[in-house]
């Protein structure tokens, strides 16, 4: 919601003497107001102000202390931080996140984030996937995703979970987890099995969409330059290096009738044409030519099965989030893959991913983002 502070004489004030706020509101059973918090890194928020002060976003209820934040918030190292406070059993995060495949999807960065910082979050994004925007879910660290959507049908959906509280996840069994749509006439359960999500989402292929609630719609991210080594062989071991980085690949499959590559990239990255912060990125991912670049365009489904992925790359940074996702947006059951972070030197750390599956699992892409926050640019909004 919008928050709107008379500011006349105050510094950075606006023409009109309003402040004008991204804002999160919490209130109690009883209807007060437990806390107030506005967004800190705006969005392309174009008309909405920065807080003038540091804010403290955690609030205290009669069931658990929690913390909120919004959207743009999560690429930043405070939401992280305060995650790893022991009072904050979870984060409730609001968002109108734009897809933007193949690391950068709403579920997906959400599992990563809760599994990269051991934490719980709780994501509700706007459902309007000719916008980009759809997914939301319950995720809790090593627990993985409780319950989560990623149904591109423009319904709003109820997600609830059973939660572990901090310090006390021994006692935690099942989430006892149920999707709820709701329409103006009717509520339903969602079967939200990933059969709905289309193969195809870009709009270098698609063009806008025409309805916002039907359409599909992502955003790829530009990868020229990144370092790209493509996947021939049915099994085999690729390395791929960038800028000091290198990431490793051991992989079998039963056969690359699709194109895919491995990914690595270590430096600043432009987002979105507007928004600069340092990345280390080796990745796995399904991508397909568009044009004259060989890989632009990052599809949702695949047909090709993968039995063993082993991934390890070097980073600069603790912070490094993992992903492993199947085709439709599907999250790949942590039951699959492990992975883990090995401090090296006291700037020099490993991650890895291993996954393993004797059926095989039809991936589309098995990510390690490194997020060196420490070399991040100023921050304009």
């Amino acid at each position: 919601m919008g928050d709107i502070q008379p500011c006349a004489g105050q510094d950075n004030c606006p023409e009109d003497e309003n402040f004008h706020f991204n804002t999160n509101v919490v209130f109690d059973r009883d209807g007060t107001l437990l806390v107030r918090y506005y967004k800190e890194y705006l969005f392309y928020d174009f008309g909405m102000n920065l807080p003038q002060k540091q804010q403290d976003p955690v609030f205290k209820t009669d069931f658990g202390t929690f913390a909120t934040f919004i959207c743009f918030d999560i690429e930043y190292e405070k939401m992280s931080e305060v995650s790893e406070r022991e009072d904050v059993d979870a984060i409730v995060f609001s968002a109108m996140w734009g897809n933007t495949p193949p690391q950068r999807s709403s579920v997906q960065q959400w599992e990563s984030w809760s599994l990269g910082n051991n934490a719980t979050l709780l994501a509700s994004n706007i459902q309007m996937p000719g916008y980009l925007a759809t997914g939301s879910g319950i995720f809790s660290g090593t627990y993985g995703p409780l319950a989560y959507t990623f149904d591109p049908d423009g319904i709003s959906k109820l997600i609830i979970a059973r939660v572990p509280k901090r310090g006390n996840s021994f006692n935690f069994s099942s989430p006892n987890a149920s999707i709820i749509k709701i329409t103006m006439n009717d509520t339903h359960e969602s079967l939200d099995d990933g059969s709905s999500v289309p193969t195809e989402c870009s709009m270098k292929i698609l063009g806008k969409a025409k309805d916002l609630y039907k359409d599909n719609r992502c955003f790829e991210m530009n990868m020229s330059n990144y370092s790209f080594v493509q996947l021939v062989e049915d099994s085999d071991h690729v390395k791929a290096c960038l800028n000091g980085i290198c990431c490793s690949l051991n992989y079998s499959s039963n056969g690359m009738t699709e194109n895919f590559y491995l990914i690595v990239y270590n430096g600043t990255i432009d987002y979105a044409s507007r928004y600069s912060f340092c990345e280390q990125t080796c990745m796995l991912t399904r991508c397909e030519a568009h044009g004259r670049n060989p890989c632009a365009t990052f599809p949702l489904k695949s047909q090709t099965l993968f039995y063993n992925v082993q991934i390890t790359a070097d980073f600069s940074t603790k912070h490094i989030y993992p992903s492993v996702v199947s085709s439709g947006m599907r999250l790949t059951p942590l039951n699959e893959w492990s992975y883990g972070v090995h401090q090296r030197f006291s700037d020099a750390y490993e991650g890895y991913i291993d996954f393993k599956s004797s059926s095989g699992q039809a991936l589309t892409s098995a990510v390690l983002r490194g997020r060196c926050y420490d070399r991040d640019p100023p921050y304009f909004p």
